[in-house]
């Protein structure tokens, strides 16, 4: 069956995805090339958040969304044996799940996903790193809508009011438990980066691997939601906001961070003196005076004479 959200679809999927055909077996990171042809596939990449996804299991998944007043999925990808299904939901944008990117669209969809599996009675507790493929002849594959969503069109079909103040954690379900750990972690290493150098036992340790594993640490620590997220998400998430603060935030980061916009500096400066200088040097050929170069250019006649171009 061709469809422009399956192509979509299959040219979206991670270049290297988690795959199985069984999931008792666990989880292999194979070639997308290879990881197409599994049961089971990541539909996501680990920066990019492209579809929503929701577990139902109920032997009506596959339509009953319906019923319950919810926006039309892209697609259902259905067990045969039982009716319980996948139901996806394209977003247009993807959005940027990384430590670093902007908070509010993280919260928008967060609080999306949230309701959502609230308004399609989907499994809270399913973590969205693997699904149903939807290219595999094992499962029955129904479309509904060819065209991916913007949030705003998924929220119309939501209620959000008690999601959207910033201050309050979100349900703990689906996204939600991501986002609260999320911000519990980044929060912990903000306050983890401000201790000095020798107020730690082993200064040596003060390293960018060593912040990783603190944060991932304290990631796995307070992943005690009714039910946790998997042990891979809180690394993840751990290593995300350990890399991005220590290397914006620690002295030798911000150190790095500083250099580095000194150089751009410099290279500016430098495009800009030699573009200034080629521009006196046709006025000059034009006859123009010193006095006139330098009312022309918006510079002083000290810094025409520092050209040298008379």
């Amino acid at each position: 069956m061709t469809s422009e959200i399956l192509t979509t679809f299959e040219n979206s999927i991670p270049l290297k995805p988690y795959c199985t055909d069984e999931l008792s077996l666990g989880l292999k990171i194979l070639p997308a090339e290879t990881a197409i042809k599994k049961r089971y596939i990541q539909p996501n990449k680990p920066t990019d958040l492209r579809w929503l996804v929701y577990d139902v299991d109920r032997s009506t998944a596959h339509y009953d969304w319906q019923d319950l007043h919810a926006p039309a999925p892209n697609f259902t990808v259905m067990n045969p044996d039982n009716g319980h299904s996948h139901l996806f939901y394209g977003l247009e944008v993807p959005v940027f799940m990384q430590m670093g990117a902007k908070q509010n669209p993280i919260r928008y969809v967060s609080s999306v996903d949230v309701a959502l599996t609230q308004k399609l009675e989907a499994d809270p507790a399913y973590a969205k790193l693997i699904a149903k493929n939807p290219l595999h002849n094992s499962w029955s594959l129904n479309l509904w809508n060819d065209r991916s969503y913007n949030l705003d069109e998924l929220a119309d079909w939501l209620d959000l009011s008690a999601m959207t103040d910033r201050r309050v954690r979100l349900p703990e379900i689906g996204l939600g438990r991501n986002c609260n750990l999320f911000d519990a972690t980044r929060f912990f290493a903000y306050r983890e980066i401000r201790k000095p150098v020798e107020n730690l036992l082993f200064p040596e340790l003060y390293s960018l691997e060593s912040f990783i594993l603190r944060c991932q640490s304290y990631a796995k620590l307070h992943n005690t939601f009714d039910v946790p997220l998997p042990v891979r998400e809180c690394e993840t998430i751990g290593k995300s906001v350990g890399k991005w603060v220590y290397q914006h935030m620690s002295p030798e980061g911000f150190m790095c961070w500083g250099d580095k916009r000194r150089q751009k500096s410099i290279e500016v400066r430098g495009k800009r003196s030699e573009e200034r200088r080629t521009e006196a040097l046709q006025l000059r050929a034009k006859g123009y005076t010193r006095a006139q170069i330098a009312k022309k250019l918006c510079v002083t006649e000290k810094t025409i004479q520092r050209m040298k171009i008379f």
